[in-house]
C-alpha cells in the first residue's frame, strides 16, 4: 500500500476529533521520506462530518457491509421492474430492517450511544441512499465519505420517500402512471365557468378584427 492509502485508511477509520492534527502528521512523515505529492495528497484529505464518519468506520470494520447493500438494492430494483406488490412489501420491510440493523451497529462501534435524531436520520439516509443508488454503494463501500448522502429512488411502495423525484433515465414507475391518469380526470369546481368565460373572452376578441356592419342610415 502506498502512504497515500495507509494515510486514508488511518484517518477514515480514526476518531473524528483528532482527524486534523493525525493528517498533518502523517503528511509531514510524507515530506520528511521526500514524498512531496504524497504529502499534498495526504493533507489534501477532507475531513468527514460526524455522520459520514460513523458509515466509514462502520464499513471499515465489517467490509460485509457493501455487499450486504449491494445484494438488496439489485432485488429491490429488480422487485419495482417486476410490479409485483407482494414481492414489493416484502422486499420494503427487508429494506427497513437492514437500514435500521445498520444504523444501530454504526452507532454502537463508533460509540454513539446517546446519537441526536439528527445523526441518526443522516446515517440512515446514507444507507437508504446506498440501496437506491450504485453509484453511492460504491462510495459507502470506499468508506471515505465526506458527507451523509440522501436519494430517494423507489416509488412509494418500495423506496425511502414518496415525494421523491424518480431516478434519472428510468421509465416512470406505475403509481406516477396512475397517479398521472387520475390527475388528468380531475377537475377543480368551477373549472366549467372559467372555461365558458374564457370562451366568452375569446369570442369577444375573435371579433375585434372583423368589419363592422354599416348602420342603417349611416355615412
Amino acid at each position: 500500500m502506498s502512504l497515500l492509502s495507509d494515510a486514508a485508511a488511518e484517518l477514515y477509520a480514526g476518531e473524528l476529533e483528532t482527524f486534523t492534527q493525525r493528517r498533518a502528521e502523517l503528511a509531514g512523515q510524507a515530506r520528511a521520506v521526500g514524498d512531496k505529492a504524497g504529502a499534498k495528497s495526504i493533507a489534501s484529505l477532507g475531513k468527514p462530518t460526524r455522520a459520514a464518519w460513523v458509515v466509514n468506520r462502520l464499513v471499515r470494520a465489517d467490509p460485509s457491509v457493501p455487499d450486504q447493500l449491494a445484494a438488496l438494492g439489485d432485488q429491490l430494483r429488480a422487485g419495482e421492474a417486476a410490479l409485483d406488490g407482494a414481492h414489493i412489501r416484502e422486499l420494503s420491510q427487508r429494506r427497513r430492517q437492514l437500514v435500521d440493523k445498520l444504523v444501530r451497529q454504526a452507532l454502537a462501534h463508533s460509540a454513539q450511544p446517546s446519537a441526536t435524531a439528527a445523526l441518526k436520520e443522516e446515517v440512515t439516509a446514507t444507507f437508504n441512499a446506498a440501496l437506491a443508488d450504485p453509484a453511492v454503494a460504491e462510495q459507502v463501500a470506499a468508506a471515505k465519505l465526506l458527507r451523509p448522502a440522501h436519494w430517494a429512488g423507489f416509488s412509494p411502495g418500495i423506496g425511502t420517500d414518496p415525494g421523491a423525484a424518480p431516478i434519472v433515465g428510468r421509465p416512470p414507475s406505475l403509481v406516477l402512471l396512475v397517479s398521472l391518469a387520475l390527475l388528468s380526470l380531475w377537475r377543480p369546481r368551477g373549472l366549467s365557468r372559467g372555461a365558458n368565460s374564457s370562451a366568452t373572452v375569446n369570442s369577444s376578441e375573435s371579433g375585434l378584427g372583423s368589419r363592422p356592419s354599416p348602420q342603417p342610415g349611416g355615412r
